[in-house]
């Protein structure tokens, strides 16, 4: 492309121009002369080598790194900055593509200041002798950093003398200028302060032209930045610059806040391109390029709506998939099955554990005036179970767990109310939203936060010795806990219960004043050392020692629960035949409906995909040889519309399901809200782990320090088992965007050095933040 890019230095602010500059490569956008002013330059030298993330990856990996940056080395070397081994043994671990930058037909001009005339210099690239020395010159920073010396004469800090060369792209007559900031619209340089006034006299009081330049660098560039602003108003220039103030300081060396940074200048950059293209005449899109800057794969030429809802429809068709069910064991086969038509191998993990599974259940209750049935909303899982003959006792109502001591020997009956007291601070911590008002609501409601905060009700009605539960949904409609399979994370009790609604809780509740009995049925399938498995399916990358880790789970109760296995699916086939820079890991995870057997402290939780981490330390802890798993995505709960009690009637809102996503860490966040771009349908927020309370199958990665992505919407239909399987709440049109949503995600992921990526964040602890 025929023009200039000139890159402002600007320190360490110089990594948000790194991620603007990944952008322009990734897109084939190349200017045909470049300029390049102290971290400008430094950065310079990877744009002409065509080497994206190598210059984030220098400064995120290296920053802690004395050979590279310490204020130490001032006393040790005379500067903070080890250019020797920035030129030099850095290279030996990322290597510079030395024969490209040679051998590349663009220009590139390197900004230094000369110390004994205080004016810029311009050392060229094939002209220079040694253009690396110039390049380290440019970054020499005043106060940090000794001169350079270069053919006899002593250079510092380009930014100095020309920190933005505007003028001297104009005076070579070039018709396109793309100019790269690292400051924000409206930014002006203040007066030097007096300290480094001073300091500068001191330092520099035998070169007086250097001096004067010095102390007037504010006024120079804020002359700069004014004739900016009007070209670029004329239409004569294109500005890419920050779309806020850089909150990074030149001692700043935390790496996270640093890779924050990077991916800050990706997101601006790539809000920008499409103004850049137009600007410079472009009129074509590179393949696999997308707005951000990184590949960009459409979902759709791998899955449709119609494929989606068709899978399930399939899974189904499997009738039950409980854990360890045969419409589980028949789901694994189909998934297993679609993945060897895309001739992947698939490892396979056993396992063996106790099975509990309801086959009938009824409630009758005995009055002078006959029998009469009461409807059973559902079971109480793994509560316990009666002969066929069932039950037959005097119905107790205990209005709270002290009252439980009158159940002995009797049927006892309770209400399970709403939380609604408790503030959902105490688990949630927002992060950010799409759109922004969208929030969390104030206090725990519907049934899985009801059964949750009851967990111990039936440990203490079997201590209380009753022979048989039946617990009240109360303050919650009759449709919305019909078929709730609740609460599904505890052992097995020992004592049968069942769920009735507030109507049918009345008349037992009527009939337990009245010292009415009652006959309690609940008979199940107990079946000792069921077989279940998890499975996992991997795609090779060039990098040998790292990888992403995508996980959902396979059993559950209705088409919502699981159908992140079947979006995991298109996922494998659209990537399976491309070039990846990681090996990605696909779990298909059991147990997550049966978690009291299927958790591992070796693997970092009480989630189902702990016990496959804690079986595979060498595919993710980096440790020993082992693959280093820089990332996971947690794909659950898909294609959900919002359905909500209000006034007591269970109806849809026409609302789509709030998207919860957890997010490790700032970069992760950011990625997730890129790569909701082009979509029509966004309700979403993002939390951060919070006071140890980490939801869904993500929760094991983030334990073990995995920065994650876990998309874990949770309506309140989400735990109901029922023959429409709840399609009538499920969207193939919304999973069909957010599988398209989790591409973009692993996409920019995978085009990202590990130390951009970051570290993951510890869980937040007491204070929410809130809008």
């Amino acid at each position: 492309m025929d023009g200039c890019l000139i890159i402002e230095g600007g320190a360490l602010r110089g990594i948000h121009t790194s991620g603007v500059l990944d952008v322009l490569m990734k897109n084939e956008i190349y200017m045909s002369s470049v300029i390049g002013v102290s971290a400008g330059a430094l950065n310079g030298f990877n744009y002409i080598s065509r080497q994206p993330g190598r210059s984030a990856r220098a400064n995120l990996e290296f920053i802690k790194d004395e050979r590279y940056f310490n204020l130490l080395n001032i006393a040790r070397r005379k500067s903070v900055f080890g250019f020797d081994f920035m030129f030099g043994g850095m290279s030996e671990i990322m290597p510079f593509d030395s024969d490209t930058f040679e051998n590349s037909a663009q220009k590139f001009f390197i900004v230094a200041t000369n110390v004994d005339t205080g004016k810029p210099v311009y050392f060229e690239k094939g002209v220079c002798s040694d253009i690396f020395a110039a390049g380290a010159a440019s970054a020499s920073l005043p106060f940090l950093s000794p001169p350079v010396t270069i053919e006899g004469r002593e250079y510092i800090d380009g930014g100095i003398s020309d920190p933005v060369p505007i003028e001297k792209a104009l005076a070579d007559g070039y018709g396109k200028i793309v100019v790269v900031l690292t400051r924000h619209k409206g930014f002006r340089k203040p007066t030097m302060p007096i300290p480094e006034r001073e300091t500068a006299k001191m330092l520099y009081k035998d070169k007086p032209e250097l001096l004067e330049v010095i102390l007037n660098t504010n006024k120079a560039y804020n002359e700069t930045l004014d004739l900016i602003d009007r070209l670029e108003e004329e239409g004569r220039i294109f500005a890419l610059r920050p779309s806020s103030e850089i909150g990074i300081n030149f001692f700043d060396t935390d790496s996270d806040r640093l890779g924050f940074l990077y991916q800050t200048g990706i997101t601006d950059a790539g809000n920008s391109l499409d103004a850049l293209r137009k600007y410079l005449g472009i009129k074509t899109k590179p393949k696999s390029c997308r707005a951000g800057g990184v590949r960009k794969y459409d979902i759709s030429d791998y899955a449709s709506e119609n494929l989606l809802y068709s899978r399930v429809q399939t899974m189904n068709g499997f009738g039950s998939r409980l854990t360890g069910s045969e419409g589980q064991r028949k789901f694994i086969r189909y998934l297993k099955n679609e993945i060897r038509k895309m001739n992947l191998e698939i490892y396979s993990d056993p396992h063996f554990f106790d099975r509990w599974e309801e086959k009938d259940r009824s409630l009758v209750i005995h009055s002078p005036g006959g029998a009469e049935n009461i409807s059973v909303s559902s079971v109480f899982p793994y509560s316990g179970e009666t002969d066929e003959k069932g039950v037959t006792a005097e119905l107790v109502y205990a209005g709270g767990p002290i009252e439980f001591i009158n159940a002995r020997d009797k049927i006892l009956v309770t209400k399970v109310n709403k939380p609604d007291f408790l503030p959902s601070s105490l688990s949630f911590d927002r992060r950010r939203a799409k759109p922004k008002d969208v929030d969390l609501p104030k206090n725990y409601t519907g049934p899985i936060a009801a059964s949750f905060y009851h967990l111990s009700l039936l440990k203490a009605a079997k201590l209380a010795g009753a022979r048989a539960a039946v617990c009240v949904w109360d303050g919650m409609s009759d449709e919305s806990i019909k078929g709730q399979y609740l609460p599904f994370v505890l052992d097995y009790q020992g004592i049968p219960a069942v769920w009735v609604n507030a109507a049918e809780g009345k008349k037992v509740i009527d009939a337990a004043e009245a010292h009415r009995n009652a006959s309690f049925t609940l008979t199940a399938e107990k079946e000792s050392c069921a077989r279940t498995e998890t499975f996992y399916c991997m795609i090779e990358g060039e990098n040998k020692e790292e990888a992403v880790i995508i996980n959902s789970h396979t059993d559950g109760t209705n088409c919502i629960e699981e159908n992140g296995a079947i979006a995991m699916l298109s996922l494998i086939d659209c990537l399976r035949g491309k070039k990846l820079n990681r090996t990605h890991i696909f779990v298909f995870v059991t147990g997550h409906f049966r978690l009291p057997m299927f958790k591992s402290p070796l693997g970092g939780g009480v989630q189902a995909t702990s016990k496959w981490l804690g079986a595979h330390p060498d595919l993710w802890d980096g440790k020993g040889g082992h693959l280093k798993a820089v990332a996971g995505l947690s794909i659950e709960h898909l294609g959900c519309m919002e359905w909500k009690d209000v006034d007591g009637v269970y109806a849809k809102t026409g609302n789509i399901e709030t998207e919860i996503v957890y997010t490790g860490n700032k970069i992760m966040d950011e990625i997730y809200y890129r790569a909701l771009e082009g979509r029509s349908r966004v309700r979403t927020l993002t939390l951060r782990g919070h006071n140890l309370f980490h939801f869904g199958e993500g929760q094991p990665l983030f334990n073990a320090k995995i920065p994650e992505i876990a998309f874990v919407a949770s309506p309140d239909s989400l735990c109901v088992v029922s023959e429409s399987h709840e399609m009538e709440k499920f969207d193939a049109a919304l999973m069909m965007q957010q599988t398209q949503t989790f591409l973009n995600c692993l996409t920019m992921i995978d085009d990202m050095p590990k130390s951009a990526i970051g570290s993951c964040e510890q869980n937040s602890l007491i204070r929410v933040r809130r809008k």
